[in-house]
Formats: C-alpha cells, structure tokens, sequence
C-alpha cells in the first residue's frame, strides 16, 4: 500500500499551550509538539505534504476558528485527513464525555470555553465524507473516551452525501474506508510528561517513531505499525497504554515512509534523549525547562544560562563521544559557546493536570501504605494472639477450691434453682432463669436440649471465670458460654486488613488505579476475611469444646 498522496491529503494540528483558568497550568510542550509533528509530516522522507496543506493552531485559536480549519481541511482532501490535538483533556460530571481544553477551558465547567469531541468528530465525518481515511490523534488526559464516542459503525460516505444533497457517484466507497481515532490514554487516566521534555510522551514517542523509523518492518510503516511501537514502549516504563479505534483496515492501510537507516545513525528514542536538568548557581535555581549553567565559563558570564536546543533533523556533525545537540545564549549572542550538561534519569510529571510527579507520590503512597500495613498488622496479630492464647487455657484452668483469693485463676462454681423457662425465639434460643445460692437472679439463653432437660425447681449448677458466666449445667445437660469477643474479631479484622494493605503495597500494577478499584479491592478482602476469620474462629472453638 503506498503512502497517502500529499497532493490530495491536509493536517490539523492543534497544540494548547497556554491556559487562562488557575488550575489549568500551562503546557508548553503541547505546543511545541504539535510544531514539531508538522514538520516531519512536511518532511519528504517521512510523508511531504506541502506546507500549504498543513495547518497548526495554538493556543490563540478559538472553537470556531479550529472547527472552521477541520472543515476546511475536510472539504480540500480526498485521500487522507489528519487531525492532531494535544492539551488539556477535561470530563463531563458523568464521565462518559469528553472535552478538548481550549485556553479558555473552564476545569469545572468544560462545556465553557472547551471543545466537545463529538462537535470535532461529527465536523471530521460530515465535511470529510469524500476522504478516503480520517486520523484522529488525541494526546491528552482521558483521551481513551473517544473511543465510545467514535463507534466504528461510521456513516459511510454515501449515507453522508444523501444527508448533504451530494451526487452519490462523487461518493464511490473503496472497501478499505474508515475513520482511526488513536489516543494517548485510556478513558480514566491522565496522559504524562517528562520534566523538562520538548514533547508530551505519546507525541514525543510518536514523532521519535516517524524520525527514526523501525528496523527490519520494510519501506513503510502503518499507522498500526507505529501504535504498536508506541504502545510498547510506554507500557514498558509503566505510562497509561495509548488506545486505537479503527474501523475497517485503515489503520493498516495509512502508511509512511520508514527512516530507519536514512540519516545512517538513529537517534535515541524519545524517552532516552537527553533534557537538560536544573541547576543551582550563586544566586538562583533555575527552572526545569531545559536550562543549565555553562559549567566551564568560555568566556560565558556568571550564572548565565545555556538552553539547550533539540533539533533531530538538523543536528550538528556526529563526533567521537558526543551527542547530537546545539547550545545557544539566552541573550541572543550570534556566537554561542557549546555546553556539556549531565544527564539525569528522566522522570514523569502529570504535566496535563498540573499536578506533582505522580511517580514520586505513588511510591510515597505505597512506602505509606507498606509502613502502615506493617503497623497494622503486627498490632491486630499480637491482640488476637493474646486473646486466642486466654481462650486456650481455658480447659486447663481448675475449680475454685473453698477459701481461694479472689486473685486466684480458677473456675469458680454456683448453685441454683431452675425458676422459669420461655422461648426466646424461633431459630431454637430459650431462656432459662435461675435464681443462684448468692440471691441473685438472671436468666440465660441455653440450647433446646438443656432447655428441655430443665424442670422448675431443677438444681443447676452455674461456672464463672473471670467474672463471666461459662457454663450452665442443668440435670446433666450442659450450655457453654465459651466464645470469641467482639475484640477478638476486631483484632483478627485489624490483623487482616494490615496483611492486604502490606500486599497492595507490594503489586506492581497498582498505579493508576482509581480510587474506585481501591475501594472496591478493600471490600473484597474484607469479605474474604469474614469467611476465614469465621473458619478460623470456629476451629478454635470446636478444639477448645
């Protein structure tokens, strides 16, 4: 399958870099993403579409402006339409909808300010139903929801010429038609950064995919080819996996150029490319925007700062031991001097909800949840342990003899008179009061077979330990009262739920999980416990009788 014909295929890209709303912060490699993904689609060696047949939107566009591009787009293509969003992804209060943040978006409300997907895919569809293949690709948070919202069941472009009061024959459809929505995320989670990253992860990888090509998959590489590359990658550094709609086999048949091997070296991938790191100097720290100090001077003045400039297609020379990277002044001196900056292990943000390193704070949650569960634990274990143990040596503690302290442990003995007996209830619970030696009176809840052994005016014989009631004992029919505590069921349920915390701690394939799925896990192993700690229980019981 050859690659889409430039002459007769448009590209919107749209990159929000800037946003108004306080707690929408700004996204500047957005932005420059969607600059940098048009300029290799215009490279020849890639797909070379003419620059007249690309267009890009920034932050400045409005929803009219972006809508009126598409359409525009739409209508002068025949063959393939691309249309690329990369900012903000925000979520309708049901979940189910998703909007494009525009600079204007409102967080609370999308529907202010935003863009709803649904206006963008029915605008694609209706003024694009002459195109042969429809991309969409979606790098933003919650972006996985296109996917409900773009059924592959498209209309096909016959129904849409009726509907437009078009000539059907302008509208012959090719077996291979089809609409392909890919997305950075699946519908519930953010999309990522890295610190200091020229590009969003999915566009960086995206773009690294097309410059550097793949080996070994031959002259062109399907849009299926290079999701999969991407996907693979991600999962592999444990980011959210990119998602793919695609209806038909356009997804197999939209191809482009495979670079591998044209520049003779292959750059590093996009995750692995050097950013520079921040760096301290006498009087302040800079940002993490690809700054750094030029460590050597070179005739540089204090603390001033080198940007470090990646440009894969037009880098300097290869040399020995080196990178492929240019430096330039901040102060717009014609004569840069060339600067080394270290290398750090790249690291992710949440740059597209503006919130701190999500890799930090999810190992921070578990070493919490770890110490926590640990604590936990070893509490619940002792307690019911100790209880447990008081249970065992039940059997073995003997009868009270005459005279013995008040302090002593042992079993001491009661008689008393059978003065009434009733039903308690239907499951086979009776009452039987008895009036003790002592003068007093209390009644107590005994099986059928006691009961019914039990005469008024009967001899029984009551056991306490420890100040309890244990045994009632009524013409040689006997109810033991030997049992385990609301304690010990809360020590067991306290020892249980430490064990699942310190568990889920120690997954590997918890991040990102909602709080949802954590709820939801947290009542599961709670049931699970009732089950076995009731086994557990009456084990105990079924020894000690």
């Amino acid at each position: 399958m050859p690659v889409p014909d430039p002459a007769l295929s448009r590209a919107v890209l749209i990159g929000i870099g800037k946003y108004t709303h306080r707690d929408l912060g700004s996204l500047p490699a957005a932005a420059a993403g969607a600059k940098r993904l048009a300029a290799v689609l215009r490279d020849p060696t890639v797909w070379g579409l003419p620059a007249e047949h690309v267009t890009v939107l920034g932050a400045e566009a409005s929803r009219e402006r972006i809508l009126a591009a598409v359409r525009d787009a739409a209508h002068q293509a025949t063959d393939t339409l691309l249309v690329y969003f990369a900012g903000h992804g925000l979520r309708n209060r049901t979940r189910d909808r998703l909007y494009l943040a525009l600079a204007d978006a409102d967080e609370d409300h999308p529907q202010v300010g935003g863009l709803s997907y649904l206006e963008l895919r029915d605008v694609v569809r209706q003024a694009g139903y002459r195109v042969r293949y429809r991309i969409t690709v979606l790098d933003c948070c919650y972006s996985g929801l296109a996917g409900a919202m773009s059924a592959t069941a498209a209309p096909s472009r016959a129904d849409l010429a009726d509907v437009l009061d078009e000539p059907r024959e302008l509208a012959a459809e090719p077996d291979d038609y089809g609409d392909c929505v890919l997305t950075s995320a699946p519908p519930t989670m953010p999309s990522f950064a890295l610190p200091g990253a020229d590009y969003p992860e999915f566009t960086g990888e995206l773009i690294g995919i097309l410059e550097d090509g793949i080996r070994d998959a031959g002259p062109a590489l399907s849009v299926d080819d290079i999701w999969l590359r991407v996907r693979r990658r991600l999962s592999e550094r444990g980011s959210p996996e990119p998602q793919q709609f695609a209806q038909n086999t356009v997804a197999r048949q939209v191809q482009f150029h495979n670079r591998f091997g044209v520049r003779g070296r292959r750059s590093m991938r996009f995750a692995d490319r050097i950013h520079a790191t921040q760096r301290k100097n006498s009087t302040s720290a800079l940002s993490l925007e690809s700054l750094a100090v030029n460590p050597r001077g070179n005739g540089n003045p204090r603390g001033q700062v080198v940007s470090r400039v990646v440009n894969p297609l037009r880098s300097s020379p290869k040399r020995a031991g080196g990178t492929r990277s240019e430096t330039r002044l901040q102060n717009g001196q014609n004569s840069p001097p060339k600067a080394r900056v270290r290398v750090d292990p790249p690291r992710r943000v949440q740059s597209f909800t503006g919130a701190p390193s999500l890799w930090r704070a999810a190992w921070t949650f578990r070493l919490v949840l770890l110490l926590i569960g640990l604590a936990t634990s070893m509490a619940g274990i002792t307690l019911a342990t100790g209880h447990y143990r008081e249970l065992a040596q039940y059997p073995h503690v003997p009868l009270c003899k005459s005279g013995a302290r008040s302090d002593q442990e042992c079993i001491k003995v009661e008689t008393g008179q059978v003065t009434a007996k009733r039903l308690l209830s239907d499951n086979g619970a009776y009452g039987l009061t008895v009036k003790q030696a002592s003068g007093t009176t209390e009644e107590h809840v005994v099986s059928f077979d006691v009961n019914h052994a039990a005469r008024i005016g009967s001899r029984a014989e009551i056991k306490f330990w420890r100040g309890e009631v244990v045994e009632v004992s009524v013409r040689g029919e006997s109810e033991e009262y030997v049992s385990v505590s609301g304690a010990g069921w809360g020590y067991s349920f306290l020892a249980w739920y430490g064990i699942g915390f310190v568990t889920w701690a120690l997954l590997k394939r918890t991040r990102g999980l909602g709080r949802g799925v954590f709820a939801l896990a947290s009542a599961a192993w709670g049931f699970a416990g009732i089950f076995l700690i009731l086994g557990v229980n009456f084990l105990v019981l079924d020894v000690l009788a």
